[in-house]
């Protein structure tokens, strides 16, 4: 299975915090995602080819929840700009219908339009 990215990503007007499910710790902050993975911006670096099991935290409910649970394999781990921070990129794994049409709804309430307009 390839690893490039299929659908493109969107900005968020919100950064999600993303915990790891067994540790308990902050993994980081979603800055964009879609369908079928996510980016976040970490404060360590993590292992690539990795399976994650993630926990996305909501800033509001989200038809009845809080958070996602998601199983997110890690394709990308680099040293973002900012040399205190690491670009952390994951494709989803084993998603359910339910779980996709929450992180769809969470695109839809957090996604950045990034048309241009004509003024």
């Amino acid at each position: 299975m390839s690893s490039k990215r299929h659908l493109q990503r969107k900005s968020l007007v919100f950064y999600c915090e993303v915990f790891d499910r067994k540790t308990g710790l902050l993994i980081g902050r979603m800055n964009d995602l879609n369908e079928e993975g996510i980016m976040l911006l970490g404060s360590s670096p993590l292992e690539v080819k990795k399976l994650y099991e993630v926990k996305v935290v909501f800033p509001f409910e989200l038809a009845g929840k809080t958070e996602l649970e998601l199983d997110a394999q890690c394709l990308r781990c680099q040293q973002d700009i900012n040399p205190d921070l690491w670009d952390i990129g994951f494709r989803l794994e084993r998603m359910t219908p339910l779980k996709r049409k929450l992180l769809e709804a969470l695109i839809e309430r957090l996604a950045i339009d990034e048309q241009v307009s004509d003024y």
